[in-house]
């Protein structure tokens, strides 16, 4: 993939997850009526999906443990935790994709 491939898949990838990071955000606040609706099955299923998050986090694989984090939400938008846990790898990624942009912008690559 050359450069400006990279470069605009970057800006894109940027953009996606402030995009998704306001939807949920904005999600959370519409779900505060479901927390005392979350089944003990979606509090078990989120918790299954947290714990692969944590793993995928743990293994470097951002991107999946981001998934697996917003899987896990959906199931107990409830659950302070999961969300807390969600939030925190989103910022991660965010971060590096951020760092990788201004790297790239010093390098004279946007």
């Amino acid at each position: 993939m050359s450069d400006p491939a990279r470069r605009l898949e970057r800006v894109v990838c940027v953009v996606s997850l402030c995009l998704l990071a306001a939807t949920a955000a904005l999600g959370q606040s519409a779900n505060k009526s479901q927390v005392a609706k979350d089944s003990k099955e979606d509090i078990k299923q989120a918790q299954q999906l947290a714990d692969r998050g944590d793993k995928a986090f743990a293994a470097g694989k951002m991107n999946e443990a981001l998934a697996e984090y917003e899987q896990a939400v959906q199931h107990a938008p409830g659950d302070a935790e999961i969300v807390r846990r969600a939030a925190a790898v989103r910022a991660e990624v965010v971060q590096k994709l951020v760092d990788q942009a201004e790297t790239d912008a010093l390098d004279g690559f946007v």
